[in-house]
């Protein structure tokens, strides 16, 4: 192989390389912290709406990306039997917007304990 063929091996491979790693790169989605997305697949136009899908960054592969929905309503879950029951996945009906925290335990003004489990909603913007 003389000297010009090789250079230009040499070229084509460093060119394959680099449209490589360029299509590997935008394989890769992000959903924002207040974005909820559902996957689309451009190459069979098919929307896989089984899964709601949490922020994060995803790795789709080409011709999928997210459709995108705001996440405004915040969930704040202060109980620990209800941590339990969406741990066990009966509790289908929670969001995945939902912050869990420990059940908030308390003293009456004469001094009773009191075991608290509170949801609280917010909206933001």
């Amino acid at each position: 192989m003389d000297k010009k063929a090789a250079y230009i091996m040499f070229y084509c491979m460093f060119m394959w390389f680099w449209i490589f790693v360029g299509m590997f790169a935008a394989a890769f989605e992000l959903l924002g912290a207040l974005e909820y997305g559902l996957e689309v697949n451009n190459n069979s136009r098919k929307i896989y709406s089984d899964e709601l899908v949490t922020p994060g960054r995803y790795w789709l592969g080409l011709g999928h990306h997210f459709k995108t929905f705001p996440r405004n309503t915040q969930i704040l879950i202060f109980s620990t039997s209800l941590r339990a029951e969406k741990s066990s996945k009966a509790g289908a009906g929670f969001s995945e917007a939902a912050s869990f925290f420990p059940t908030i335990k308390a003293r009456t003004q004469e001094g009773l304990p009191v075991t608290l489990d509170v949801v609280v909603f917010y909206k933001l913007g």
